[in-house]
């Protein structure tokens, strides 16, 4: 079994949650491997399928094998057009069949407009270099898939395998009005049995950062491409976290960023439509994604920022800046306002 997200569907959760129970699991006959996931991911890029082999090989002979990485969702929606079989999931099928009696792809999958605030907020807290500071331009790269942007349209992440006669293929609605714990439901269909296992728990740290953190880093991002300032990816995510260390000391995360307005929303709605109704006939037997997942009624945003709450920002930036970037660099002409 493959978990493949998709991504901002509490995958992290729940694989800290098979973590925490992985004898549990033992004991009813679902093997999760703990070593890196890194090498499968690198494996199926170069088309190697030995660490799969050398994974199945080591569980059980009975046992079920889960494998969880939400990278995986776009990874096997790839295409090497120069190979004999051009997508990554129809490729790893085939490998993996001769070793496997069953083979079953399982994926959470969300609402575009949640997805997009979230994906934005997850980019902008990691100070991304190569996505928009500014909501609209974001929501219109997304549209276009710019500069590797990860992809939302179940549609084009999942049809290779409701293609595939070689797989099982079964997607839950994330966050929808019928939503229960995602942890639950993927054991659920993966041994529906256990139903009523107890599980051990764990302590849920929600980590997304709060609206005037978002508007904190889009400054710090500005410095950043203004001063044409170099950040591996190793150095972006220690920033990353002593961003939120300063803002949760602050109490700036409490109050979430939510961009979607009303027009955002039915634009982000009507670009999806046509392949979302596709997807949710075909998955979940329903006339239309609406049926699933109901447009919203209501909308609160959370997102603009007073003179006042600039103010602070600025501050803090200024702050943030000097002790984690500044080399000698003047400040006089930082910092401009941050989009509202």
């Amino acid at each position: 079994m493959i978990h493949v997200g998709m991504h901002k569907t509490a995958s992290t959760y729940i694989q800290k949650m098979l973590l925490k129970n992985i004898e549990l699991l033992r004991f009813h006959g679902i093997e999760y491997p703990v070593q890196s996931r890194d090498v499968l991911i690198e494996s199926i890029k170069k088309r190697k399928i030995d660490p799969w082999i050398k994974l199945i090989k080591k569980s059980k002979p009975k046992a079920t094998l889960l494998v969880s990485d939400e990278r995986l969702s776009n990874i096997l929606a790839q295409r090497q057009k120069e190979k004999l079989i051009v997508s990554n999931g129809n490729w790893l099928a085939k490998k993996l069949k001769p070793y496997c009696s069953k083979i079953t792809i399982i994926g959470f999958v969300r609402d575009q407009p949640g997805f997009i605030n979230s994906q934005f907020c997850q980019n902008t807290k990691r100070l991304s270099q190569i996505t928009s500071s500014d909501f609209d331009a974001y929501i219109q790269d997304v549209f276009a898939g710019e500069v590797d942007m990860i992809e939302c349209n179940p549609q084009k992440l999942f049809g290779w395998s409701l293609r595939n006669k070689l797989v099982e293929s079964v997607f839950i609605p994330y966050n929808n009005s019928l939503s229960s714990d995602p942890f639950r439901q993927l054991i659920n269909k993966a041994m529906p049995a256990v139903e009523q296992e107890t599980w051990n728990q764990i302590k849920v740290i929600n980590k997304s950062p709060g609206r005037l953190v978002i508007h904190m880093a889009c400054a710090i991002k500005r410095y950043i491409s203004k001063e044409k300032i170099y950040l591996s990816q190793k150095k972006r995510m220690r920033l990353s976290y002593q961003l939120l260390k300063k803002t949760n000391s602050l109490g700036w995360n409490a109050e979430k960023y939510n961009a979607i307005t009303k027009e955002r929303y039915a634009l982000i709605r009507d670009h999806y439509r046509f392949d979302n109704d596709i997807f949710a006939i075909n998955v979940w037997n329903v006339d239309k994604w609406d049926d699933v997942f109901p447009a919203q009624a209501q909308f609160t945003t959370n997102y603009r920022i007073s003179i006042f709450d600039y103010l602070k920002i600025q501050i803090e930036a200024r702050k943030f800046i000097r002790r984690n970037l500044l080399k000698n660099r003047n400040l006089d002409k930082f910092i401009e306002a941050p989009p509202i």
